[in-house]
C-alpha cells in the first residue's frame, strides 16, 4: 500500500504539481510522511486538526510545512467575533518552536469550518481586515475558494463535529471587480519586509475594523478602495439586560429562519450594519427579540445604501432570572397560573451561567399577577410557597429544591 500512494502521487507531481497537501496527517505514522515527501521531490504540507503550537510543530521534523491550526482559531475569534488578539501574539511567541514558520500554511476558513463571514455576521469590513492580517503575517496564506467572492456559507456558522455543507457549496459567478476580490489583489502586490527598526513613529488613525500596510518604497500604483454601499438598521428598543436584538429579512444577508444578531450601541439602540444590498435595492426585515419574539405589526421596509431607524414594539415580556445550579445534563423549566405559562408543562428556560438560568415569558399583560414556580427538568419543583410577580417585570430569585 505505502508504495502504490507513493507511486500514484509521483505521477501527479510528474504532470506538474509542485506541491501536496497530506490531509489528516495526525493519524498518519511520522516517519511514513518523511519518506512520503522525499520520494515526492517537492514540498509537502500536512492537516493536524490541533490548536497546540507543541503537537503540529513536531510534524515539522517530517514534512515541509503544516496547515497552522494553532493561529487560525484566535485569528478567526479575534478577527470575527472581536475577541482577545492578544491570543494571536501569544501564538506567534512560540514560532521558534517550528523548524521554519514562514513555511506554515495560514488560513481563516476552508472546507472544514464554517465560512468566515458566517461566523462574522457577515461584515465585510471585519473579513477585509483578515484578508489584510492573512496576507501581511508570516506564513504561506491559503485563501479558500470562494472567499474572495464573500461566500457567507448560507449564514451558517455550525461546526459539529466539522463544518456542514454549507461551506461547500457550488459557486454560481464569479466577479474579478467584487470588493472583497479587489481587496484581496491588491494585497498581493504589496511586498512587506520583515525585522528592521525605521527610527520613525507615526500615528495611524483607522476606522473599525480597518487595517492598513506601510511598506517602504515607491507605491507599485496609486489606489482607491472601492466605495462601500453601506446598509445600517438601527433599532431604538430597550431589551434589559438579559436580551438583545436579532433581525431576519427577505434579501441576503437576511433569512426568515434565523436572525442577524444586531450590536448593542446605547442602551436604547441596536445596530447591524451591512454591504451585501445593492444601493437602491428595497427589502423587508423585521427586528425579534433573542431572535424569538417578533415585533409587532408589519415588516419594515429598508433601502440598501440607506440608514434606516425604526422603533418596533413587542409583546411584553415577563423574565425570571433564576439563580441556581441545577448540575451537569440537567435543565430548568418554569410553570405559573397565568397563559402562556400553565401548572401541567413547564416552559424551558436558557442557561446564562453556571448558576444563571433566564426565563423569559411573552403575552402576559403588564402589570397582571401571576405566580410561579422553577422545575429542575420539569419534574423536580421548588421548595416552599409560589412565588409571585407581575407581568413586564424583571425579577431574582434563588431557590431550594
Amino acid at each position: 500500500m505505502s508504495q502504490f500512494l507513493i507511486d500514484t502521487y509521483k505521477d501527479w507531481v510528474d504532470v506538474g504539481f509542485d506541491g501536496i497537501r497530506v490531509d489528516a496527517a495526525k493519524h498518519i505514522a511520522k516517519p511514513w510522511l518523511a519518506t512520503f515527501e522525499q520520494a515526492m521531490g517537492v514540498p509537502t504540507f500536512g492537516e493536524a486538526f490541533v490548536g497546540d503550537v507543541d503537537f503540529v510543530s513536531d510534524y515539522q521534523n517530517y514534512e515541509w510545512g503544516m496547515l497552522d491550526f494553532p493561529l487560525f482559531f484566535p485569528a478567526r475569534e479575534a478577527f470575527a467575533a472581536d475577541a482577545d488578539m492578544n491570543a494571536i501574539g501569544a501564538i506567534f511567541a512560540q514560532d521558534s518552536k517550528y523548524d521554519n514558520a514562514n513555511r506554515l500554511e495560514t488560513f481563516l476558513d476552508n472546507h472544514d469550518r464554517a465560512r468566515f463571514l458566517a461566523r462574522a455576521g457577515d461584515n465585510f469590513q471585519r473579513l477585509r481586515s483578515a484578508m489584510t492580517f492573512l496576507l501581511t503575517a508570516r506564513g504561506i496564506p491559503v485563501i479558500y475558494y470562494g472567499t474572495e467572492q464573500a461566500d457567507d456559507g448560507n449564514f451558517n456558522p455550525w461546526e459539529d463535529p466539522i463544518a456542514n455543507k454549507d461551506n461547500r457549496k457550488d459557486m454560481t459567478s464569479f466577479s474579478e471587480t467584487s470588493t472583497i476580490y479587489t481587496h484581496i489583489k491588491r494585497l498581493t502586490t504589496v511586498t512587506v519586509a520583515s525585522g528592521g527598526i525605521t527610527g520613525k513613529q507615526i500615528t495611524v488613525s483607522l476606522g473599525e475594523h480597518e487595517a492598513k500596510v506601510y511598506a517602504p518604497g515607491t507605491p507599485v500604483s496609486t489606489y482607491t478602495p472601492p466605495a462601500r454601499t453601506i446598509t445600517k438598521i438601527r433599532v431604538h428598543y430597550n431589551t434589559g439586560v438579559d436580551h438583545n436584538i436579532a433581525i431576519r429579512g427577505d434579501s441576503s444577508p437576511f433569512r426568515g429562519d434565523r436572525g442577524r444578531s444586531a450590536r448593542n450601541v446605547a442602551s436604547d439602540v441596536w445596530e447591524y450594519e451591512f454591504e451585501r444590498i445593492p444601493s437602491g435595492q428595497s427589502f423587508q426585515f423585521k427586528p425579534l427579540i433573542d431572535d424569538t419574539y417578533h415585533s409587532t405589526g408589519s415588516n419594515y421596509t429598508g433601502v440598501g445604501g440607506t440608514t434606516i431607524d425604526v422603533y418596533p414594539t413587542f409583546p411584553t415580556l415577563t423574565t425570571i432570572r433564576v439563580h441556581k445550579d441545577v448540575g451537569y445534563g440537567n435543565s430548568l423549566t418554569l410553570r405559573g397560573s397565568v397563559a402562556p405559562l400553565s401548572w401541567t408543562t413547564g416552559q424551558a428556560c436558557a442557561n446564562k451561567g453556571a448558576a444563571l438560568w433566564i426565563c423569559t415569558v411573552a403575552g402576559i399583560s403588564s402589570g397582571t399577577s401571576v405566580q410561579y414556580k422553577p422545575l429542575i427538568n420539569d419534574t423536580t419543583w421548588s421548595q416552599g410557597s409560589n412565588y409571585t410577580t407581575t407581568g413586564g417585570s424583571t425579577v431574582d430569585i434563588t431557590p431550594t429544591f
